[in-house]
């Protein structure tokens, strides 16, 4: 239990997950008239946990966990208020015990739900939102503070992605106050944010033309306009661009990827006997929300399978079984060919109704990556860091040789030494995090990983053709970097805190990242972040936050500057009755007015 601090707020927040919801307290210092932080154009330190040197701070020496987490989702739970009490008390309870007792009747609580309750149909997420209202009024019955759960759209989810990286980054402004130069109304450039999970991609950035070329900005054209507050009270205007790519998460890509493989197969065979049903290559979308350590890979039985269909992107003489056809699907070990097969499942040449595409049809903003720079997070680390050891600068020649090493590598091999324990790989070692799922699909995710970068969204190749980076060496200034923010470049771990360059010139055009200065990045730090700054959200048709509240309306989507989208909470669909009513009772005194 923390002491009391009264001008401290603190926030309880619940990432409901597909497979999971994790909850998690953040805390910031309300600061007062005269502080140091009011005479600049800083923002609030927002924190994981209770604050560094309070007792039971999640982040300092206490043994106090940073979070918790429960199975499953919320989007499997039966909707009655009894089974989600139980399941969000679980969530709610330690963390309140680690508050201060005059701060527990005061912390709002969301209950944030992500891609899983998306998936639902209306009826059935409009029952669980409504169950787990009721479950959090029955776990505090005299809360003062805001209790509520919704759903979050893709776009929020990116965006809060983006405001996240950005703020531990430094790329709004130095958390520290060490860069007085940027404590004018004039911004630097933000970072890019780059994410993919098992069931979708996305990227939000700024784009520094707009739409390119003489195309003018129109309204709804997919820019969000977002206004940060400082603490000096001041606003700095930024422009952001945010897309999901459904299906084309790790997972759902390898699911692609068999379907497309199985359907070559169908049309080498000359058996009627041994063809197959077919299968569309978007029909296990709708199983998007797989976890994703869920390779869908199932080892074969002894009963024996139709057909047997090589896979450049397993592990020489893997072998597994479909989960939809039982076809035994056998490991031959190539990058290179693993990188031709999923070429085509990009789909670069899909119909483009507004142009510049990326791939898969998905209107995107021309990306200037002589300033633009990315961090990728989830799978771009994990693929890059736990079995390679090259998270952070992203070096593609290093990269494409590990991978090229690892599929080559015999299945038996690996599963032989990984049961024994004393497995070793390009990094000389690895963690504990790996697990028999994670060898077997290393192979089909880092060739994913590159084709996407590359292929995709377009990261130049920026080597000679002898295999070498013919920047001036980019790796050093990139490792310089990381100093500072005690990020993993590849070789080791640094923790020194210097003061940051924001010179493009010296940052790579891409770097994976999983945590900043032991914060990991989640876009729950980004939704803390609007209302710990008074920032009014870009999904708001209107807010009434101000510095020091936790208003609900930053947590009400309604729309994107202003534009009413569709619907996914019952608060949303409160919000949008209010101002209806408000319509008509303006329309109403008009009228009377005029009569």
């Amino acid at each position: 239990m923390a002491p009391a601090s009264p001008t401290r707020n603190y926030a309880i927040i619940i990432d409901a997950g597909s497979s999971g919801s994790r909850s998690q307290i953040y805390s910031w210092e309300l600061g007062r008239r005269g502080d140091a932080q009011y005479a600049h154009a800083l923002l609030p330190n927002v924190e994981l946990g209770l604050g560094r040197g309070a007792p039971g701070d999640t982040l300092g020496d206490a043994p106090s966990p940073s979070g918790w987490k429960v199975e499953p989702g919320l989007s499997a739970l039966s909707p009655t208020a009894s089974t989600l009490e139980l399941y969000l008390r679980q969530l709610i309870q330690p963390a309140l015990d680690l508050l201060p007792p005059s701060a527990r009747p005061t912390t709002p609580v969301y209950v944030l739900a992500t891609a899983g309750m998306r998936l639902l149909a209306p009826q059935q997420a409009h029952a669980l939102l409504s169950s787990a209202d009721d479950a959090l009024a029955a776990i505090l019955p005299h809360h003062r503070a805001h209790l509520s759960s919704r759903i979050i759209s893709g776009e929020e989810e990116g965006f809060f992605g983006w405001l996240a990286v950005n703020y531990l980054m430094d790329g709004f402004v130095d958390r520290h106050g060490r860069q007085p130069q940027l404590q004018s109304p004039a911004h630097s450039h933000s970072w890019g944010f780059l994410d993919m999970g098992g069931a979708s991609t996305q990227i939000a950035f700024e784009p520094t033309r707009g739409w390119g070329g003489d195309v003018a900005r129109e309204k709804d054209d997919g820019l969000i306009d977002f206004n940060l507050r400082m603490s000096d009270g001041t606003h700095r205007p930024y422009t952001v661009f945010v897309a999901t790519w459904l299906g084309y998460g790790t997972n759902q890509a390898r699911d692609r990827h068999v379907r497309h493989l199985i359907k070559q197969k169908e049309s080498d065979n000359e058996s009627d006997t041994n063809k197959i049903n077919s299968i569309s290559d978007t029909d296990t979308v709708a199983d998007a929300e797989a976890p994703d350590d869920d390779d869908s890979l199932h080892i074969p039985s002894t009963q024996a399978p139709q057909l047997t269909i090589e896979d450049p992107c397993l592990p020489r003489n893997l072998d597994v079984v479909d989960v939809y056809t039982s076809h035994n699907i056998h490991g031959t070990g190539s990058f290179t060919g693993c990188l031709r097969a999923l070429e085509p499942l990009l789909e670069r040449e899909a119909f483009c109704p507004h142009p510049p595409c990326l791939f898969g049809g998905q209107r995107v903003p021309p990306i200037d990556f002589s300033l633009d720079r990315f961090v990728g997070v989830s799978e771009y680390w994990f693929s890059s860091e736990h079995l390679f050891g090259l998270g952070g600068a992203w070096d593609l020649v290093r990269f494409e040789r590990a991978a090229e090493e690892y599929c080559a590598q015999d299945w038996h091999a690996l599963e032989r030494e990984w049961k024994q324990g004393n497995v070793t790989g390009t990094s000389g070692k690895w963690g504990d995090q790996i697990d028999l799922p994670r060898l077997r699909m290393q192979c089909f995710k880092a060739s994913w990983i590159v084709e996407v970068l590359h292929q995709g969204i377009g990261i130049p190749r920026i080597v000679d053709p002898g295999g070498n980076i013919t920047t001036a060496d980019p790796l050093t200034e990139a490792n310089e970097k990381a100093d500072q923010k005690g990020l993993r470049y590849g070789e080791g771990e640094r923790e020194q805190e210097q003061a940051p360059s924001h010179a493009p010139s010296h940052e790579p055009i891409f770097q994976s990242v999983n945590a900043i200065d032991s914060v990991p990045i989640s876009w729950t730090l980004g939704s803390v972040l609007l209302t710990a700054s008074g920032s009014q959200s870009p999904f708001l048709a209107y807010s009434t936050n101000t510095p020091h509240s936790t208003s609900d309306d930053i947590f009400t989507f309604t729309g994107v500057n202003g534009k009413l989208l569709a619907l996914e909470s019952r608060t949303g669909v409160r919000a949008v009755y209010v101002l209806a009513a408000l319509a008509l009772l303006l329309l109403a005194v008009g009228w009377y007015a005029w009569y």
